[in-house]
This record gives C-alpha cells, structure tokens and sequence, in this order.
C-alpha cells in the first residue's frame, strides 16, 4: 500500500512539473483544483497513516499509531476514499495535461479501489 500511495504520489508532482498541451490558463482552469484535491489527500493521508508520514520524512505525527484494524478507523478510511472519490469526479478533468489526465486516472482508481 505504501508503494502504491507514493507512486500516486510521484506521479501528481510529476504531473504538477510537466504541462505540456494546452496554454497555461486553460490548464490552469482545471489544474487548480485537481492540484488542490491531491495536496489535501496527501495531508490528510499523512494524518491517516502515521507511520507512513514518517516513513515519507514527515514527523508531525510520531506520537500517533493508528490501529487500523479498529471499526473506527475502517469506518474514517471509507469516509476519507468517498470523499476524495467525490471531489474528483467534481473537479474538470477535460482541461488536464495529458500528464495530468494519467494522475487522475491514477488517483480515480486508487480512491475506487480503497
């Protein structure tokens, strides 16, 4: 799982690096927000998984462990995949980069997954 999140990851920032395709204000229509649904995914992902965060060098969460077997925290993790499922599917993914539009194909199977 840990592979799998920082190859989605990887691949937003990549993305984020490498426009290529339409002029900067019509990516930037759609970028914006897709841009904005993977930061707050990846922050409230760190705080999801602490021991991922500080696998991944982020040590604001070294005093949590999350027992991810509790009915709690499956319960917020199905909360946490719909919700980001939700803002996806809102976001215009017809203005993306083609770099762009493998991310959110990515990121859409991920969340689809979990």
């Amino acid at each position: 799982m840990l592979k799998k999140a920082a190859l989605v990851f990887f691949t937003c920032v990549v993305a984020a690096c490498n426009s290529n395709g339409p002029t900067k204000e019509e990516a930037n229509a759609g970028k914006e927000d897709i841009n904005k649904v993977f930061a707050d995914y990846w922050e409230e992902r760190m705080q999801l998984f602490p021991l991922e965060a500080t696998a991944n060098g982020d040590n604001r969460y070294n005093d949590k462990l999350t027992i991810t077997i509790s009915n709690s925290f499956r319960d917020s993790l199905k909360h946490f995949y719909e919700k980001y499922l939700m803002r996806l599917q809102q976001a215009d993914s017809s203005k993306l980069t083609a770099d762009e539009q493998v991310s959110y194909s990515l990121f859409r199977y991920e969340m689809n997954m979990g």
